[in-house]
């Protein structure tokens, strides 16, 4: 095997939608010969001076059409032609022999090995352009068909509903499951062949979302949820209907796919009510005990002047704090996806949450963006979380529970933005870093030995940034003692 990948086959550095032609021959001149002939016919040229250097480069690129030579040292053409028709992915590629051998036995052990022409040298090059053209057209053909006959195959056999769809949303394919989910075969509606009057036939429309998810194989442009109610004839059954591009259907393609997540729309709600239930049990108990220390304030304030009514005030503090929580941590799945908060709204909520804290000094609040519509994509309820988290962990760990806050956002792009959360308490070590995020993770219990906390909160603040398509680091600050929560969030400008 010698260098002719580099010097002959410079021609692959043009376009993958050329037809490959693989030429193995072992004489140098005939391969120049071809080269002249076939150079500006619009083809991929490989050559190859063995059949252990064709078969490989064959089996690596799977060319269109193969120009063999018979008589080569080694492996002859006979046993190249075979190899190949034995060779999955490439069994099926047409073989032109090019010999010397003319006569009838020739050819006809050359048909029998698997050849699909035989031209004899010397070859007049306009027929070899002519049969080259034909079969390179007739194996790209090949090519299609046996894709077409492969998505059909997956799309047919696929468990989801999958229609496809023209521009104005008629159907003008579907696949077995989104027959049965439609019920095309009794529902006189799909006779429009409009893909929402069939779903209305049938169910109601929940929710509709825009959205705007993207990946290699296609683009979900929306989601809706439909649901049918329970008869006595068939269960109550909940769809997701997902409408996207696939890449490579050409402009205007639409394809809806339709999935049953009933199981998942039950747990849900269930899950819902479930926590519902709990929060309703939890709390009320603690709500009657803080009515009656109000009481006992009003009646007995001199409990209260001695060391032991402020335990109990405190105590009590902690298990409502505790189990708000606990149960935010719980039931936060159930929070708006699409919500989000102007940034002229931070100030107040900084206020809002230093009073609930206690902190002693409110946090300096710096915001470097310029456009004053921009919003986090975050809601109110999910930022007085983080700070909540944020400024009781910096009180926490301050040695003498006083520190120093500051508070920022800056743009990290378009689409994103950076808040920053800064004190001047203690730096944490590596691994408190590194388990400082994860849940049930007591951190103050390397500080001060005390275990008042249920190590969730922080876990939370992450759960609810990432939600919402952002991220959350804590490291240590690089100018002084203490630590920096950085949490990068989408942002979006919404037109008032």
């Amino acid at each position: 095997m010698t260098s002719t990948n580099n010097s002959e086959n410079s021609e692959l550095l043009g376009s993958v939608s050329q037809p490959r032609i693989l030429v193995v021959d072992d004489e140098p001149l005939i391969r120049a010969g071809i080269r002249a002939l076939l150079n500006k016919e619009g083809y991929l040229l490989q050559f190859a001076e063995d059949g252990h250097e064709g078969l490989e480069l064959a089996m690596k690129d799977s060319p269109d059409v193969i120009l063999l030579d018979v008589m080569m040292p080694g492996m002859d053409g006979f046993e190249f032609c075979r190899r190949i028709r034995q060779s999955e992915g490439i069994a099926d590629v047409p073989i032109v022999f090019i010999s010397a051998l003319d006569d009838k036995e020739a050819r006809l052990k050359g048909f029998e090995a698997g050849a699909d022409e035989y031209l004899a040298k010397p070859f007049d090059g306009r027929e070899l352009r002519y049969r080259l053209r034909t079969l390179t057209r007739l194996n790209r053909y090949r090519k299609i068909l046996s894709e077409q006959k492969r998505f059909e195959w997956v799309f047919e056999n696929s468990p989801d509903g999958l229609v496809a769809l023209d521009a104005e949303g008629r159907i003008t394919n579907l696949n077995q499951s989104a027959t049965a989910w439609l019920g095309c075969n009794e529902n006189p509606c799909c006779e429009s062949r409009l893909l929402k009057v069939c779903l209305e036939n049938k169910y109601k429309l929940l929710e509709s979302i825009e959205t705007s998810e993207q990946d290699e194989v296609k683009s979900v442009a929306r989601t809706e949820i439909w649901f049918m109610e329970e008869t006595s004839q068939s269960k109550s059954i909940t769809l997701e209907v997902r409408y996207g591009t696939p890449s490579g259907l050409g402009e205007g393609s639409i394809v809806a796919q339709i999935r049953e997540i009933t199981d998942q729309d039950e747990f849900r709600t269930m899950s819902q009510v479930f926590m519902n239930l709990i929060s309703h049990k939890m709390l009320t108990p603690l709500n009657i005990m803080q009515g009656a220390i109000e009481v006992l304030k009003m009646d007995h304030p001199e409990i209260f002047e001695e060391e032991y009514g402020n335990y109990l005030q405190d105590g009590l503090d902690q298990m409502l704090s505790q189990t708000r929580k606990i149960l935010s941590f719980t039931t936060y799945h159930f929070s708006d996806p699409n919500a989000s908060c102007p940034l002229s709204e931070l100030q107040g909520i900084v206020k809002e949450v230093t009073k609930d804290v206690g902190l002693q000094t409110e946090p300096s609040c710096e915001i470097k963006v310029a456009d004053p519509m921009l919003r986090m994509k975050l809601s109110r309820e999910s930022l007085i979380l983080l700070f909540m988290e944020a400024f009781g962990n910096s009180k926490k760990f301050h040695p003498e529970n006083k520190p120093v806050i500051h508070v920022q956002v800056e743009p990290i792009n378009q689409e994103e933005l950076c808040l920053t959360v800064m004190d001047n308490g203690i730096s944490l070590s590596p691994k408190q870093l590194s388990e400082a995020l994860k849940p049930f993770v007591q951190g103050e219990k390397y500080f001060t030995g005390n275990v008042p906390g249920w190590g969730i909160g922080l876990t939370l603040v992450k759960r609810v940034i990432e939600k919402a398509g952002g991220s959350v680091e804590l490291r240590n600050r690089e100018d002084s003692t203490g630590v920096c929560l950085l949490c990068k969030l989408p942002c979006v400008v919404i037109q008032e």
